[in-house]
C-alpha cells in the first residue's frame, strides 16, 4: 500500500469567529497518510477550547450547528465492525502513526475516570476524517447518544466530507470519560465560522499542563486529542481524501470491508486509538483491551 502526504491539520480558530483558511493543494493520490503531524497543540489563553458533551454541560454560544441526529443505525455499523474484519485489516505503524507519549505529567482523570479529551471544528475536513474512528474506537469502551451528522465545510479543502458532529452527544462508559468540543460551526457567516462552544477552566488548565510537560511548538492544531495525559495525537491519521463523495451510509457500510480505502483508513486509525485508551484504563476491559491486535498495537506505543 503506497501512501500520500497530505496537509493533516489546521490551525484553531483565535477569536470570537474561525476565518476560512486559504485552500491549500489536495493530496494526488487518495490513500492514507503516513508521518502526518509534527506538531503539539499548545494552549494559549486567548485561543478558544473546549466545552464539555459527556457528564457535564458544556458553554455554548448562541450559533448553533447544522447538523442532524444520526439515524441509530447508522452508529450501530460503526460500533460494530465484525472483529474478523479488524483483524485482517490489522495495524501498520508505518502507515498510521501510533499516539504520541507524554511525560512527567500527573493523569488526567475526571469522574474517577481517564479522561479522552477532543478538540475540533465542523468546518475542518480532518476533524471529519478523525471523528469516524474515534466513535469506533470508543463505542468499544461505551454508548453514544444524541450523536449528530454534519460534513466539513464546502469552501475548505476536501469540501463536504461526512462526519459525525460531537456537539451536544452524550457518552456513558464505566472505564473512560469523554468530553469534546466543536469550536466553531461548518457554517461561513460574513466570512467567519462562527463559535460553537467556549473554553472550560479545568480542561483549559489540564491541556496547558500537557503542552508545557511535552514542550511542543506553538502551533495551534486541530483535530487534537489527548489520552488522558498519556498519549496525545494531532492531526489527520489518514487523508479525508478517500472519504470524497460518500455519503454517511457508504462510508458506514464500507468498514465492514477490508478491501475499501475507507475501512483501511478508519479501522486502522481505531484499532490504534482502542490500543491507546486500553493503555490508559489499565487494559480494562479485558475482552477489548487483551486482543492479538490490541496487544500488538500496544506494544508500538511508548510508556
Amino acid at each position: 500500500m503506497s501512501s500520500t502526504q497530505a496537509k493533516s491539520s489546521q490551525r484553531r480558530p483565535s477569536g470570537a469567529n474561525r476565518k476560512p483558511p486559504a485552500k491549500g493543494s489536495r493530496s494526488k493520490g487518495g490513500m492514507i497518510v503516513a508521518g502526518v503531524v509534527v506538531v503539539l497543540v499548545v494552549i494559549i489563553g486567548a485561543f478558544l477550547l473546549l466545552g464539555k458533551n459527556s457528564g457535564t454541560s458544556s458553554t455554548s454560544t448562541s450559533s448553533s450547528s447544522q447538523s442532524t441526529p444520526a439515524p441509530a443505525s447508522l452508529v450501530q455499523a460503526v460500533a460494530n465492525v465484525p472483529q474478523s474484519v479488524i483483524n485482517q485489516i490489522g495495524y501498520n505503524s508505518k502507515i498510521i502513526k501510533p499516539a504520541n507519549a507524554v511525560h512527567g505529567i500527573a493523569p488526567l482523570v475526571s469522574n474517577g475516570k481517564p479522561e479522552l479529551l477532543y478538540i475540533g471544528a465542523e468546518y475542518c475536513p480532518y476533524c471529519a476524517a478523525m471523528r469516524w474512528p474515534l466513535v469506533e474506537a470508543l463505542s468499544k469502551f461505551g454508548t453514544f447518544t444524541h450523536l449528530n451528522l454534519t460534513h466539513s465545510s464546502s469552501s475548505d479543502v476536501y469540501p463536504n466530507t461526512n462526519t459525525f458532529s460531537f456537539y451536544g452527544s452524550k457518552y456513558q462508559s464505566k472505564y473512560i470519560d469523554f468530553q469534546s468540543v466543536e469550536t466553531t460551526t461548518n457554517q461561513l457567516v460574513n466570512g467567519n465560522y462562527p463559535t460553537l462552544q467556549t473554553p472550560d477552566k479545568s480542561q483549559q488548565a489540564a491541556l496547558n499542563a500537557l503542552s508545557s510537560a511535552t514542550s511542543g511548538s506553538s502551533a495551534q492544531s486541530i483535530p487534537f486529542i489527548d489520552f488522558g495525559n498519556k498519549y496525545w495525537i494531532a492531526g489527520a491519521s489518514y487523508s479525508p481524501q478517500v472519504l470524497s463523495g460518500l455519503t454517511w451510509d457508504s462510508i458506514a457500510g464500507s468498514l465492514s470491508d477490508p478491501k475499501t480505502l475507507p475501512a483501511l483508513g478508519i479501522d486502522q486509525t481505531a484499532s490504534m486509538m482502542t490500543a491507546t485508551i486500553c493503555k490508559t484504563t489499565n487494559n480494562q476491559p479485558a475482552n477489548v483491551c487483551t486482543t492479538p491486535l490490541i496487544t500488538k498495537i500496544e506494544a508500538t506505543l511508548g510508556s
